[in-house]
């Protein structure tokens, strides 16, 4: 909560619109999928499968970075990092442990 209070709300409204399902601002027709490849640090894509992003589109994210590990909370939804924290951070720690000590393995690409 104390996040929202600070938002910036017209620079949300400028760049997204009036919330997440109504893209009427900058992000409208903004599309970077072709560029995801370019990103070559290891990566974790995580989110929720009840998230608003289509857990298949989180699923192909990973799949483009190519450095990459992808989970999928499965009791999560856009803040899973609140209502799903167990497997979250679980997933979050192992990540960041991983990359510290140089154990970092991306998922399997197919």
């Amino acid at each position: 909560m104390r996040a929202f209070k600070k938002a910036n709300h017209d620079i949300y409204i400028h760049m997204q619109g009036v919330d997440e399902f109504h893209v009427t601002g900058n992000f409208k027709d903004w599309e970077m999928w072709d560029r995801l490849p370019n990103i070559k640090v290891p990566t974790l894509v995580i989110g929720g499968v009840y998230d608003e992003m289509n857990p298949e589109d989180m699923k192909r994210e990973g799949h483009l970075i190519p450095n990459s590990r992808t989970y999928l909370c499965p009791n999560g939804s856009h803040l899973s990092m609140y209502d799903d924290q167990q497997n979250y951070f679980k997933s979050l720690v192992a990540f960041l442990k991983d990359v510290e000590n140089n154990k970092f393995t991306p998922d399997k690409k197919q």
